[in-house]
């Protein structure tokens, strides 16, 4: 789907809500931020495509935001944070790919302020430019930013950085093709914890189609992107986990079946049941968690009746802390 804003303010706006997916969206030519979110908690944000608006994205008051494998692209903001500017807000920004965004002030790539905390994994921050200082991100004194594993022009210390040209496929405008180039520095160079293998079971690239996400884009053209249909079963992701009491879990479903999502303790007894229904091949988000919860550690369960009698399961650890 693609959100052209025609120099209007904003493609999205929500205030005050929680557990907020957004997802398989193109959006272009707004008159201000392209998203803006404030207050709120439990937000994902994945596979989008924000370019050429006056600001990306703006975050205020949120806790426990995910955003990954997402496209921040010549995106021109007056103020700080051309492609993403947080305050007072925590998240994480996984497997995104962030060109060429411009601002007059802090941040041409991330601004990051006001007791706010970001964690920025397997990512490209590249030929993003600031008027004042730091060209890809720029947090004040208070906010604790933890960059690994990420290809940054103006460079980072943390595990697994680098500062090399990414090498990608072609970066004109409005034509741009964000796959890495055979030899590119930042293929199978992001984290190499299995969680966050590509989808052919390879360890992490960097950038927009790495990770377990990475399969969501299937092409481009003329900057319009669109998802593919899942073709694995499974949890793809539990966040946050650890979790204080909820958590967002996403699953796969390839073809349609009777699906069963349940919680169970280390004891192997069932606390509760997510879902017990038919669904339609996709992928699906829920939460699971709840304040009657004790802290601890328990497994979240996902079992599909396929047709022709097969039967899938997969299962992910989740940690309660209170």
């Amino acid at each position: 789907m693609v959100v052209d804003a025609s120099g209007h303010p904003g493609g999205f706006r929500a205030e005050d809500c929680d557990h907020i997916v957004l997802a398989n969206l193109t959006i272009q030519q707004a008159g201000s931020a392209a998203i803006t979110v404030e207050q709120g908690q439990y937000h994902q944000f994945r596979n989008l495509y924000i370019h050429h608006n006056q600001g990306g994205m703006v975050v205020r008051g949120i806790n426990s935001m995910l955003i990954s494998n997402c496209v921040f692209a010549w995106n021109e903001r007056d103020l700080d944070g051309g492609a993403l500017y947080m305050e007072e807000s925590t998240g994480d920004l996984i497997n995104c790919v962030m060109y060429h965004n411009v601002t007059q002030g802090l941040g041409g790539g991330v601004a990051c302020l006001y007791s706010g905390m970001l964690r920025v994994m397997n990512c490209i921050l590249w030929n993003n430019v600031a008027g004042v200082i730091c060209p890809d991100i720029y947090g004040s004194a208070i906010p604790v930013i933890v960059v690994t594993y990420t290809d940054i022009t103006q460079g980072w210390t943390g595990l697994g950085n680098i500062t090399l040209d990414p090498e990608f496929q072609d970066t004109t405008e409005f034509l741009a093709d964000f796959h890495l180039r055979t030899g590119s520095p930042c293929i199978d160079a992001g984290n190499p914890a299995p969680e966050y293998n590509d989808p052919d079971g390879s360890r992490n690239d960097m950038g927009v189609y790495g990770g377990p996400w990475g399969e969501g884009w299937v092409g481009v053209g003329g900057g319009y992107w669109s998802s593919a249909v899942p073709q694995d079963f499974g949890i793809v992701s539990l966040y946050p986990n650890p979790a204080n009491p909820n958590a967002m879990i996403q699953y796969r479903i390839p073809v349609q079946g009777h699906v069963r999502l349940q919680v169970y303790n280390v004891l192997g007894q069932e606390v509760t049941i997510v879902i017990d229904q038919p669904q339609s091949a996709g992928e699906y988000s829920v939460v699971v968690g709840s304040e009657e919860f004790a802290s601890g550690v328990y497994f979240c369960r996902l079992h599909c009746d396929m047709p022709g009698g097969i039967r899938q399961i997969s299962a992910r650890k989740l940690l309660i802390l209170r």
